[in-house]
């Protein structure tokens, strides 16, 4: 924007981009060292909010915080930001902390095997803490379940220390 004749002033959680005729052109807050755009002005055909320095696609996706490439792709289309020029990469991209938020837990199995013999596997949950005190000032209780015939004890307890 400075090479283009704008001066950029900021001030803690503030920033302001002047003109060469010394009005505002855009008014921005600042956020854990962010900057988001409130107030611009509109008919100013030269000012841009996306650098056209690089158009590399990887650059915008690492920009907007990791952006789905679709959703990435969709907003360059409808030029729904300013001055944003993407140019499609010639390889795939992948980053590690974008497949890290794509992965997801295997699901528990809906049946599970039964074990052959009595006490060889026990499922065992603490439930707690109840807003109602149980049997004699019991805020929790345990649950055994045996793996190989179901049979459930329940047991309240005052503390699961």
């Amino acid at each position: 924007m400075m090479d283009k004749g704008y001066n950029v002033l900021s001030h803690k959680d503030e920033a302001l981009v002047v003109g060469k005729d010394g009005i505002t052109k855009l008014m921005a807050n600042g956020v854990c060292e962010f900057y988001f755009v409130c107030e611009y002005e509109s008919n100013e055909q030269n000012f841009t909010f996306a650098s056209r320095s690089s158009g590399a696609l990887d650059v915008y996706h690492r920009r907007l915080g990791h952006i789905n490439l679709k959703d990435l792709l969709e907003a360059n289309q409808k030029r729904n930001i300013c001055g944003m020029d993407i140019k499609l990469p010639t390889k795939e991209i992948h980053y590690e902390v974008c497949l890290e938020g794509e992965m997801t837990w295997t699901p528990f199995p809906k049946r599970f095997e039964r074990t052959s013999e009595l006490l060889e596997l026990i499922h065992i949950d603490v439930h707690g803490l109840m807003r109602v005190e149980l049997n004699g000032m019991a805020k929790y209780f345990v649950e055994f379940i045996d793996g190989h015939c179901r049979w459930c004890e329940v047991r309240f307890i005052k503390h699961t220390t």
